[in-house]
């Protein structure tokens, strides 16, 4: 145990005292175009994937047994 004590002072020592951060990540290019918006999906979409989640049976089971309700 003493020698591993004295591996371990003697590599605490030989480090550095500072640290180098890596360089900042590169600007994009000003050739490149940047990625189009993505628009929200309809309304209709929404409701409809709303009413499939809540219509799922996991979820079912997880709303009963943690005494979740649904607000519409």
């Amino acid at each position: 145990p003493r020698s591993a004590a004295s591996a371990l002072d003697s590599m605490i020592a030989a480090a550095p005292d500072t640290c180098e951060s890596p360089p900042p990540p590169e600007p994009p290019k000003a050739t490149e175009k940047p990625a189009p918006p993505t628009e929200p999906p309809p309304a209709a979409a929404a409701a409809a994937a709303e009413d499939t989640f809540y219509n799922d049976p996991l979820i079912q089971a997880a709303l009963v047994k943690f005494e979740g309700k649904v607000l519409s």
